[in-house]
């Protein structure tokens, strides 16, 4: 996993966007509570970047405010995975 070039989307992590004079507002989830990541993914980011969600869409003229929520409800399974993340997981399709 830690290897993959998958993004939060294809990964399907991704519940939900919506941006409202400026404010995007995430719903995301991850794939496990026991091993939570979301203050990496949502912050920090990872891998081939170097900011996490927030600050990459603060950087879009216009956008002013990211709000991120994560929720565990309904759960994430493996089903949320694109094909382009099933591929990169080298899961088959």
């Amino acid at each position: 996993l830690y290897s993959t070039n998958a993004n939060v989307v294809d990964l399907g992590y991704i519940y939900d966007v919506r941006e409202r004079n400026g404010i995007v507002k995430i719903v995301l989830t991850m794939p496990t509570r026991g091993r939570p990541v979301y203050d990496f993914i949502v912050f920090q980011g990872g891998g081939r970047v170097t900011d996490g969600i927030r600050e990459q869409l603060l950087k879009i003229k216009g956008v002013r405010e990211v709000i991120c929520e994560c929720v565990w409800n309904p759960a994430w399974t493996s089903a949320r995975l694109t094909s382009v993340g099933r591929k990169s997981m080298l899961l088959e399709s």
